[in-house]
């Protein structure tokens, strides 16, 4: 059940609406449209030579959020302000053509998009005024709120590396650890958003040799947990189908050193796993990119250095990554993901 909802303009101010006490901000949400998964745009191409047609692709469009409120002229300690003044106060965080940042919070989780302000329609002669706000959301999906914030951090391969100018006191001796690589080699994560996302893959070297790197997610999903609604987990008369998508379970990145190291010829010649020298590759919307950052941060575009690339996802459920690589480059580098889980619907 939904709790409270709160909206923040774009100088920073917040009017927070508890369903179930209007009268501490004099805004009653009377109904909201648009909090749901919503329609998926999905195409399909007709063939003209054979029945039926084939998958082309699906989309999300922009989300339009629509907010019903009932003014009311009383706030919690019972001083009076006239319904003028709330609605006036509607003008301040619903002017149109400007950003607001709306969080939901539910019985488990709070919420979070932006939008931006399509109208702000007063009803302003009735004797119950109310007010109708409509909020497109260009970004179609909510992301969770924390005290941590919305970014996930999971190092998934090896353990993640700082590095800083530091006097080791010693010419013979390693006196410190700045990190440890295991030697696993497959990583399972649950993630647990309700929609696939895009993330933020750091490859971390320590300056030890490092030959190729090859990354692949095969997401697993919840089937451990066994079909629901097919009574219980011992019923043997149950039938259980399995099915996987192969295409997901053959997308995968290769890297290749190598041919990094000839593009960046005569700008970087250090080797590419120089310790504090990495590869960071975004599969986000709108955000896609390789790139090789060196020690002193210089980033290089390094989209042409794949064997192959494919924009890698997590899944809601259970991720399983598969780091491969050859003997002498084993635990010579970590991997690190930075992800932001994404929902449908509240």
């Amino acid at each position: 059940m939904i709790q409270a909802i709160t909206f923040t303009n774009r100088f920073g101010r917040s009017l927070r609406c508890v369903l179930r006490e209007p009268e501490k901000s004099g805004f009653a949400i009377k109904s909201i449209d648009g909090l749901g998964p919503g329609r998926a745009s999905v195409n399909i191409h007709d063939i003209a030579t054979a029945d039926g047609g084939y998958f082309g692709s699906a989309r999300f469009s922009s989300r339009n959020i629509l907010v019903n409120f009932q003014l009311v002229d009383f706030d919690i300690d019972w001083n009076y302000n006239p319904i003028e003044q709330v609605r006036h106060l509607s003008y301040e965080f619903f002017p149109p053509k400007t950003r607001v940042q709306i969080v939901v919070d539910t019985d488990s989780r709070s919420l979070v998009i932006e939008g931006y302000v399509e109208s702000n329609d007063p009803n302003i002669f009735q004797q119950s005024v109310t007010v109708t706000v409509s909020i497109l959301c260009p970004g179609y999906y909510f992301k969770m709120v924390s005290e941590t914030g919305d970014q996930q951090d999971v190092t998934i391969y090896g353990a993640g590396l700082f590095h800083f100018p530091f006097s080791n006191e010693s010419l013979t001796e390693k006196l410190i650890q700045f990190g440890e690589i295991g030697q696993h080699q497959k990583y399972a994560m649950y993630y647990d958003g309700d929609a696939e996302a895009g993330f933020e893959m750091e490859i971390l070297f320590n300056g030890l040799v490092v030959n190729d790197i090859g990354i692949q997610n095969v997401p697993i999903g919840n089937s451990s947990k066994g079909p629901i609604g097919f009574g219980p987990t011992d019923d043997a008369h149950r039938v259980i189908y399995t099915w996987n998508d192969d295409e997901l379970a053959t997308q995968h990145i290769q890297i290749n050193i190598a041919r990094i190291a000839t593009k960046l010829q005569g700008i970087y010649s250090n080797p590419i796993y120089g310790a504090g020298n990495r590869i960071v590759i975004s599969s986000k919307t709108g955000k896609k990119s390789a790139l090789f950052i060196d020690a002193t941060n210089h980033s290089y575009n390094i989209l042409d250095c794949f064997t192959h690339l494919d924009w890698l996802k997590v899944y809601p459920g259970y991720n399983e990554f598969e780091i491969a690589t050859d003997v002498e480059s084993i635990a010579h580098f970590s991997v690190s993901l930075k992800y932001e889980a994404l929902y449908t619907g509240v």
